[in-house]
């Protein structure tokens, strides 16, 4: 998994249980690919290709924005 550098600084600014949240989804997202459906991801309404990593099944209100090419903020 790629991560935009950008990233890191909005990552580290999350409350501890949600950036482990988020990095728990991002490890879901490893190992299931793109089978990893709703409620752990869903597509961006208006922007092809684009998905959300929806971090606690989607009660979190965190989202890393991901693409099919590996790459997520």
């Amino acid at each position: 998994m790629l991560f935009i550098d950008e990233a890191a600084t909005e990552r580290m600014a999350l409350p501890a249980t949600e950036r482990n949240a988020l990095l728990h989804a991002v490890e879901k997202l490893e190992a299931f690919g793109p089978v990893l459906g709703f409620p752990h991801t869903s597509a961006v309404q208006g922007f092809a290709g684009l998905r959300e990593l929806r971090p606690r099944a989607g009660r979190s209100p965190w989202r890393a924005m991901y693409s099919g090419s590996g790459t997520c903020s």
